[in-house]
């Protein structure tokens, strides 16, 4: 017999053990936003009152598995960070622990100009870092870390993700700006806090998991799509200037008007453009950005050869087959919850970005007809 449940532990800021507590919750792990924890604690147990008295705690889930036949247990901290709020009734409880990983620490630090700058050094437009995604993303962190004297260890690049990436920054918060291109490359961003109380920050590529998820195997349980046709196939841009005296410039998708049958136009304003450099670039990427785009996200549902943390976790490269429909992409979310229903994990595939945007509308366009032909059979 095989059971799971989730055990808390709240540290201190400096993360000096407080109290532990096994009870029901929910962790939701995201692949490109923070993980997130909302964590019961039982009524009347000491954790609410350390809870309380401590100003700036941090809290540890661990997914505790036991396999009751075989004697063995195994552990699985899903996520750890800090305490974002906690409510309850009286002094002892119940009460509720909301946690965020250290993912999201990367909310709080802005990405410099120039970094190695004091404040009234900020004299250039953009901090620009280009190279591998894995390369760019971790320069932009080491800069602003060691700006900032943050005790973070950034592990060396491997040079991971599509060469031509290009960061710009300026007093941006970082993961608004590096999520997408971890997203687009399919990279993991992972911040964690290690014993010595320093952070190991990573960027990795989850591994593949080798079997295909099929509706015929149960894992496969549902799914969603969306098609959005293409918005734009010409722009005109406006740089710097007023009236008769402002420059424009055009850029038109030949290809995308003939496919559609006419124009369909759009105004870019690039009043922020310096003088004298060209601005078509920022129009031919607005037209880009409006090209058609699909998604497929489909709902798995766990099985005995196909568990949580085993055969996958966040990142894991996973290939979904229904019919002649057949795409390998990441696992973008898993849920953990126990509760009244009991322990159950629920992992996402979000598959909108995964391939090539015309490869992906044709394969929307056909998942109807073979489902059928699934059912039929």
């Amino acid at each position: 017999m095989r059971r799971s449940y989730l055990r808390t532990v709240i540290t201190d800021a400096a993360g000096e053990y407080l109290a532990d507590f096994r009870g029901r919750g929910t962790v939701v792990q995201r692949a490109y936003q923070t993980h997130t924890a909302a964590m019961q604690i039982p009524a009347k147990h000491p954790a609410v009152a350390a809870l309380i008295a401590t100003p700036e705690p941090r809290g540890e889930v661990w997914m505790i598995t036991e396999d009751v036949d075989a004697g063995t247990l195994t552990r699985e901290r899903v996520t750890s960070g800090r305490v974002i709020s906690a409510q309850g009734s009286g002094p002892f409880g119940p009460a509720t622990v909301n946690i965020a990983d250290d993912k999201s620490l990367l909310d709080t630090v802005l990405g410099w100009p120039k970094p190695t700058a004091g404040l009234t050094g900020q004299n250039v437009e953009y901090a620009v870092y280009t190279g591998a995604t894995e390369t760019v993303v971790k320069a932009a962190i080491q800069a602003n870390a060691t700006r900032l004297g943050l005790p973070w260890d950034i592990v060396p690049t491997r040079g991971v993700g599509p060469s031509t990436t290009r960061l710009e920054l300026r007093m941006h918060d970082l993961t608004r700006m590096v999520m997408p291109l971890l997203e687009s490359a399919r990279l993991i961003l992972t911040v964690e806090r290690q014993d010595n109380g320093r952070w190991m920050v990573d960027v990795v590529a989850g591994d593949t998991y080798t079997g295909a998820l099929t509706p015929e195997s149960g894992v496969l349980a549902e799914w969603e799509w969306t098609i959005q046709y293409r918005t734009a196939t010409r722009a005109v841009g406006g740089g710097r200037g007023d009236g008769t005296a402002r420059q424009f410039k055009q850029y038109i998708d030949t290809a995308a008007e003939t496919a559609v049958g006419l124009p369909l136009e759009v105004f870019i304003d690039a009043r922020q453009t310096e003088e004298g450099v060209d601005f078509t670039p920022e129009i031919v990427e607005e037209v880009k950005s409006r090209r058609p785009s699909a998604g497929f996200t489909p709902q798995i549902q766990e099985a005995g050869w196909f568990r949580f943390p085993g055969a996958y976790r966040i990142g894991t490269r996973v290939p979904v087959k229904a019919g002649a429909f057949e795409v390998d992409d990441v696992i973008t979310q898993i849920e953990i919850v126990h509760d009244d229903k009991g322990f159950r994990v629920t992992p996402t595939i979000g598959l909108a970005t995964a391939d090539p945007q015309q490869q992906l509308l044709n394969l929307v366009r056909q998942l109807a007809s073979q489902v059928r032909g699934l059912e039929r059979r």
